[in-house]
């Protein structure tokens, strides 16, 4: 499949990549360095299902085989700000696609 992902060059954008490519996507790596930077405004994109950053994990963990315990930590932040259940979901209004992350 043919995945764009924007922030390709960030902290979480970089692993999405490599993670997509190393399961045989076709990915286009779009950030600032390479040209694409929305303007005028931001554009709010995901999947068909709201998925909790600790859900994430354990599935991603489970797709590879890992039988690992993931544990929240509710004090933790990312870049400072505190991380909640819906931290990486898409608000309203959102434009949704229809691939899940389990597909």
């Amino acid at each position: 499949m043919k995945i764009s992902v924007i922030g390709a060059t960030g902290l979480i954008g970089s692993k999405g990549v490599d993670l997509l490519e190393g399961d045989g996507h076709d990915v286009v790596a779009a950030s600032r360095a390479s040209g694409a930077d929305p303007a005028n405004g931001v554009v709010n994109i995901g999947g068909p299902e709201k998925v909790s950053v600790a859900d994430l994990a354990r599935m991603g963990l489970a797709k590879r085989g890992a039988d690992m315990t993931v544990v929240v930590d509710p004090q933790a932040t990312y870049f400072g700000t505190p991380l909640t259940d819906t931290s990486l979901v898409t608000g309203n209004g959102a434009n949704l696609g229809t691939v899940r992350f389990t597909d």
